[in-house]
């Protein structure tokens, strides 16, 4: 009897100090995993968001380099001929971006504006009574143009470069972004016109790469 009552004498609980303590040490191992699992949960949504963004001007500049690529050479006079300055380009092309109605090229029209918040915009237009477009890129504020390379090499603010001259296309056609303190942005698309019959044919590798000339 005596030592029964010795053995439940030595039995002791938790002390309140000792629970305080353990659960103190608990949370502190819950708010460590939840900032990870709200941390990692952060990280992958901005991941997911960077290759949307991405994705998104990968398909705005390759529309870019498909419309203008297949402008036609065509005489001033005859109402179908590449017309370009630093904010607008209009020309026939055989490759819209909507399809064709008829058989044959569309006229089409890019142009360069900005929208409430400052933003500049790549406005496509198939037609002339398309009045409120498609906007195709979107880029942060600052200065937007169009610039033109003539078979001379040399760039020019507006093409044609003579009125009824005998270059009805342009080498090469450039969009550049300025930021709003004028420092340059790592920003250029460029695209070459296929239907130049003057152009060399571009020669690629089987990656789609172009080769230097």
């Amino acid at each position: 009897m005596v030592k029964s009552q010795r053995c439940r004498g030595s039995i002791r609980g938790f002390t309140l100090i000792e629970v305080l303590i353990a659960l103190a040490i608990t949370g502190m191992i819950v708010s460590v995993l939840m900032s990870s699992v709200f941390y990692g949960a952060k990280v992958q949504s901005a991941v997911r968001q960077e290759l949307i963004e991405r994705e998104r001007l990968l398909r705005s500049k390759s529309w870019f380099s498909e419309l203008l690529g297949g402008c036609l050479a065509a005489d001033s006079a005859s109402g179908s001929a590449f017309e370009g300055g630093a904010q607008e380009i209009t020309c026939d092309s055989v490759m819209p971006l909507h399809g064709r109605k008829f058989l044959g090229a569309q006229r089409i029209r890019l142009s360069l504006s900005a929208s409430s918040e400052k933003n500049q915009q790549l406005v496509y237009r198939q037609s002339v009574n398309d009045t409120n477009g498609q906007i195709i890129a979107e880029f942060p504020p600052g200065t937007a143009v169009f610039t033109f390379v003539g078979t001379d090499g040399v760039d020019v603010a507006t093409w044609p470069v003579m009125l009824n001259g005998p270059e009805t296309l342009p080498r090469r056609i450039r969009l550049t972004m300025k930021s709003e303190t004028g420092q340059p942005m790592d920003f250029e698309w460029s695209a070459s016109v296929r239907a130049s019959p003057w152009l060399e044919p571009i020669l690629k590798t089987p990656f789609g790469l172009e080769l230097p000339r």
